[in-house]
């Protein structure tokens, strides 16, 4: 159990050495107050799984620090029941000069844990991180996706009462995320506590059974995680419509490109090629010329949309999911189709290779411009092998003055 009473963090910044020193002599300080935190109580019962949204700044790291114990609160009281083991950002419980065999026993001296029950876990806990061939070497020569292995390999293997993560997983490459999800989703089964800080309300909503939303050092929502972010989204939408904010993808740089390859290679699954078609029950719409290129046009009630898509997956796994959004140019998600979902039961063949057909028949969207997002799932739609963010384009025209963002089915009596 994790109990907070008014809880909260407040820093002191200073101009120069010389304002610290007026105030140890005076006894009155002039710094800026920065209020990380303000009082928040909140109660986590044991086995709850919470998520911790919000925008950067917001206050969701300061949060989990001071639960965590890395950071001490400036009033209030905090008590926790159990183990902790969290992982925050990188460097959080390693010491870059001590090797990584040496940071094992670190971190389990820092929880606690005897050097004999270290040393039974210590073939388990560098096999799951995979860096064996580093392990001798010091932590500050890893690699981002390294480091994160390692650490979380050594906090999840130690059967912390309460699991922290804080965006950690976001590092790791792809094969080793989805081996951090499956434990964690055993952590959850088993009755852990997890609090889980992460930008994906996707992964919020899937994994977390209660969630918190931080806004400016204070509890803004507290409540089930659909509710929690659809405000979140609702809100993050309106600050994007107030700032005019449009984000346009720039072309990859040759570095980035190579680094894409890279993590392309020993994908468990991932696209072959995916395509929009449209079927329409009229005489087509002429498209639009878009910077050079044709966007499609689909005509609200009347056009069918097609997505035909092929891709490949390692028979390691079990076949993974297909999933489709259609969002608005401001990516706010207007509607999705998802295999697990429609308990549609993916065949592949024997090169492991699967060729899917997703139709929307008569698409009742109004006008607007739309953009299609196509993502390969695990087998709970959990952990994301593969995204194909906006894949394709369209434009809805409509021949009606009806007003909205969705024909609905209607009649008047």
């Amino acid at each position: 159990m994790i109990n907070l009473h008014n809880v909260y963090k407040h820093y002191q910044l200073y101009n120069n050495d010389f304002q610290r020193l007026k105030e140890v002599i005076t006894g009155h300080s002039t710094a800026e107050v920065i209020k990380a935190l303000n009082p928040i109580s909140i109660t986590i019962e044991k086995g709850q799984v919470v998520g911790i949204i919000g925008d950067n700044g917001a206050g969701k790291s300061t949060l989990l620090k001071l639960i965590s114990g890395t950071a001490s609160p400036s009033g209030g009281t905090i008590e926790t029941a159990g183990r902790i083991a969290a992982l925050l950002e990188l460097g959080t419980g390693f010491h870059p000069e001590l090797s990584g065999h040496e940071n094992i026993y670190l971190y389990g001296a820092i929880l606690g844990i005897s050097r004999t029950k270290m040393d039974n876990l210590y073939d388990d806990i560098v096999a799951f991180s995979g860096v064996e061939q580093f392990i001798h070497q010091p932590v500050k020569t890893y690699s981002s996706g390294m480091f994160v292995r390692l650490a979380f390999s050594v906090a999840t293997s130690v059967d912390p009462d309460i699991l922290i993560i804080d965006e950690a997983l976001s590092v790791g490459d792809g094969n080793f995320a989805r081996k951090s999800f499956d434990r964690i989703m055993n952590f959850k089964e088993s009755g852990k506590t997890i609090l889980f800080c992460s930008h994906s309300m996707f992964h919020i909503e899937s994994i977390c059974d209660r969630a918190i939303w931080i806004d400016d050092g204070q509890i803004k929502m507290d409540g089930l995680p659909a509710s929690v972010v659809t405000a979140y989204n609702a809100t993050m939408k309106i600050h994007k419509s107030e700032t005019h904010v449009i984000e346009i993808a720039d072309t990859p740089t040759e570095q980035e490109q190579e680094k894409t390859q890279e993590n392309t290679q020993g994908k468990l699954a991932q696209f072959i090629n995916i395509e929009m078609t449209i079927e329409d029950s009229i005489e087509p719409y002429p498209n639009q010329l878009l910077n050079n290129h044709q966007k499609q046009c689909v005509q609200s009630g009347l056009s069918n949309l097609i997505i035909k898509v092929n891709f490949e997956s390692d028979f390691s796994i079990k076949a993974p999911n297909f999933a489709v959004t259609i969002t608005d140019e401001s990516d706010f998600n207007m509607s999705s189709a998802c295999t697990l979902m429609d308990n549609y039961h993916i065949n592949r063949n024997s090169e492991g290779i699967t060729y899917i057909e997703l139709h929307f028949p008569k698409l009742n969207l109004l006008k607007g411009n739309y953009y299609l997002y196509a993502y390969l799932m695990c087998e709970q739609c959990i952990f994301i092998y593969e995204s194909a963010p906006r894949f394709a384009e369209f434009e809805i025209v409509q021949h009606s003055n009806e007003l909205g963002i969705v024909s609905l089915p209607h009649s008047f009596k």
